[in-house]
């Protein structure tokens, strides 16, 4: 290629690499690189072969007219091959005297001159080759042109990756996209059930979820439906409704029943520890790594894992959870090893996770397969005709002592913004103070004390300790509100959750947490394993 030409050739050449990365169609991407490389080359012919190994597949070819379509046969494999392996390019100025190519039938067979093919390098790793022929010119490629092929294949691979990648994407895209129509289709089955009325027959009794008004039942049907499939979950409500309540029916009513199912809350282990608490560790994984841990997945193998509070979860550890979604395997911390299980994995969470995704603060691939099935639990104000019955279970555990219907009454009336787990704490409260039968008057007095008028100052009180009995007003009325949830308590005060242990540490708080799990110096998260069925 004479000088001026070759000039030429190059900043035709930079023109087309400025504009390759906005190119995101591979074909069509393809196509353009071949045929600047035939340009630039000289080449009669020309093939690109991304891939290694056993996957490696023509993706574009240019051919002579009237010649085949491009195969397997049309070009040299072998030469493609020892460049994929190498990562080095390969030069035939003469291929009918080349030694190289002695057992290369297809040279022989098409009378091939000329070859040369080069590799598509990106950070060391290769993406693919193209090969480039002439058919009836020996010495066909000038060693100028060689080069500038090699700086341009180096160029072109970034674009050829980011195009493969998008591709991935967009078949993935169209992946989830039959999916989520699968489950919209199976999910009109839960919804044309929903409004049969409360007296609907369900599939199994649900002992552990109380009430069964209109809210309730219509809950419990879409879990009956929940309960045929093997998806993940994502149960969606308030603090306070029961959503491990509902967690823990799927659980034993689904297919996984006869295993375990394994609880953990996001929002109670710091992100170093949760890693190891999910996937387990080897033992010298790091400090303190005394001996192998199996971790909550491998414990709940053939059975379910509950993640609580999942919105809290770090991003780094949900593109690991995805992981274990997507391919059924965990790694544990410091070993190189996967490990195949089999878990149904159901979330939980109070968060509109949605927003969160579309903001980046979780994960929107994560957020998709977990809202493969949501179920959204009804607050207490939609179950008002639920309280009856749960006050009645609550009173159970005190002798089955009794309620006066002026006190039901007035439960019915109050707002629990707290939910159950606040209406169980008030009447538990209200059982432990009242004599034989809860009565109305009992029911009021603790209404007024929880909800007392500001006191004033006590004259003489030293700043130190106004700020400390202000501190145990705000944190007494949070846990109160929350009906004893340490987690919604600490983010209705805007603290973090340790720091709302260590108040109900200090003020003695211990008795009006609703779960013996958030008890300062217990784990927070795991509450044992559901009987086996």
């Amino acid at each position: 290629m004479e000088t001026r030409n070759l000039a030429a050739e190059a900043r035709r050449v930079h023109d087309i690499v400025r504009d390759l990365n906005s190119e995101l169609n591979l074909p069509r991407l393809l196509d353009r690189v071949l045929d600047t490389a035939l340009s630039v080359s000289g080449a009669e012919r020309g093939f690109i072969v991304l891939g290694t190994g056993g996957d490696a597949t023509v993706r574009a070819s240019r051919q002579l007219p009237g010649t085949s379509p491009a195969g397997e046969e049309s070009f040299s494999r072998s030469v493609a091959d020892q460049v994929l392996q190498t990562g080095t390019p390969f030069l035939s100025r003469d291929a009918t005297l080349d030694d190289r190519l002695e057992g290369a039938a297809s040279i022989r067979r098409l009378q091939v001159r000329s070859v040369l093919s080069m590799p598509f390098r990106l950070h060391g790793r290769l993406l693919g080759v193209f090969y480039l022929d002439h058919l009836t010119r020996a010495d066909a490629f000038d060693p100028s042109a060689i080069d500038l092929l090699q700086t341009f294949a180096d160029l072109a691979a970034v674009a050829i990756e980011n195009a493969r990648l998008f591709e991935e994407n967009q078949q993935a895209r169209q992946v989830l996209e039959r999916e989520a129509q699968t489950l919209r289709e199976e999910l009109e089955v839960v919804k044309k059930g929903r409004d049969e009325g409360a007296g609907a027959v369900l599939k199994h009794p649900y002992a552990m979820i109380v009430g069964r008004g209109t809210a309730t039942c219509r809950l419990l049907r879409q879990i009956d439906r929940a309960c045929e499939m093997s998806l993940p979950v994502l149960i969606v409500g308030e603090t306070g409704t029961g959503k491990e309540l509902v967690a823990r029916a799927l659980h034993l009513y689904g297919a996984q029943g006869k295993g375990s199912i394994e609880v953990e809350n996001c929002a109670a282990i710091s992100s170093e520890l949760m890693e190891s608490e999910l996937f387990g560790h080897v033992k010298g994984a790091f400090t303190g790594a005394t001996s192998d841990h199996e971790g909550l997945f491998r414990r709940a193998d053939g059975g379910t894992v509950f993640l609580d509070e999942i919105g809290e979860l770090s991003l780094p550890l949900q593109a690991k959870l995805l992981r274990v979604i997507e391919d059924g395997v965990v790694r544990p911390v410091g070993s190189d090893k996967s490990q195949k299980v089999r878990v149904r994995v159901v979330a939980a969470t109070n968060r509109d996770l949605e927003a969160l995704s579309r903001t980046g603060a979780f994960r929107q691939d994560l957020y998709f397969r977990l809202a493969s099935l949501v179920l959204r639990v009804p607050t207490l104000a939609e179950r008002v005709e639920d309280i009856p019955a749960l006050v009645k279970r609550f009173l159970a555990r005190h002798n089955e002592m009794g309620i006066e219907p002026g006190a039901l009454k007035l439960l019915m009336k109050t707002p629990w913004p707290g939910n159950i787990r606040q209406l169980q704490n008030f009447v538990e409260v209200v059982a432990a103070v009242s004599s034989g039968t809860v009565t109305e008057k009992d029911v009021r007095d603790l209404m007024d004390q929880k909800n007392p008028d500001a006191p004033s100052v006590p004259v003489g009180e030293s700043l130190p300790a106004s700020v400390d009995r202000y501190r145990r007003e705000q944190a007494l009325r949070a846990l109160t509100d929350s009906g004893g949830d340490v987690t919604g308590a600490a983010r209705a005060l805007g603290i973090s959750y340790q720091a709302m242990r260590k108040l109900v540490l200090k003020y003695d708080f211990a008795g009006l947490c609703a779960r013996a799990s958030e008890l300062p110096g217990n784990r927070p998260a795991r509450r044992g394993r559901w009987p086996r069925r």
